[in-house]
């Protein structure tokens, strides 16, 4: 920046720095994540002093989860926020991560609201023992993760292959 004032020419450099803002998002979009997975939000300014990390345990995290999630938020940088599930996230769910007005940066200057989604591992057939059976022979279904054997029973038929009516089924892990 230069001025021309009567005693001669005043000028300066300086840089512009950009509005703060969330450079990325893990679990990405558009991805499966590991129901093992932490969300991770990382920011292009300073967020937060360096400090204790006890010091941050209380501050007041203005983004929601959902479906919520047990678990808590914790700073990892002054630029870097992570949130820890107590166990884990819900396997075959589509969150929403939402960062809500009133997170400013360390300059002042508020953050704009941000939405973010992604999906837990979704639940696979990874595999069967055979395709035909015998009447009295077992066959096995192998998932991806644990399925809740009630419901999955309700989802499982056999057909007959010689006249095409259904044939009555035991199942069990």
């Amino acid at each position: 920046m230069a001025l021309t004032t009567a005693n001669g020419p005043v000028g300066k450099d300086f840089t512009v720095a950009d509005d703060p803002r969330i450079l990325d998002v893990l679990p990405h979009a558009d991805t499966e994540a590991d129901e093992n997975s932490r969300i991770t939000i990382s920011f292009n300014r300073p967020m937060v002093p360096i400090t204790s990390l006890s010091t941050l345990e209380h501050m007041e995290i203005p983004v929601d989860i959902s479906p919520a999630t047990q678990g808590k938020w914790k700073w990892i940088g002054t630029r870097t926020l992570q949130f820890i599930p107590t166990t884990r996230l819900v396997r075959s769910t589509h969150y929403k991560l939402t960062v809500e007005s009133g997170l400013i940066s360390m300059d002042g200057v508020a953050i704009p609201s941000f939405t973010h989604t992604f999906t837990t591992r979704p639940l696979r057939l990874e595999g069967t023992t055979q395709e035909s059976l015998y009447f009295n022979q077992p066959f096995e279904l192998r998932f991806n993760q644990a399925v809740d054997l009630e419901k999955s029973a309700a989802a499982i038929s056999a057909i007959s292959n010689t006249n095409g009516t259904a044939v009555a089924i035991d199942v069990e892990y």
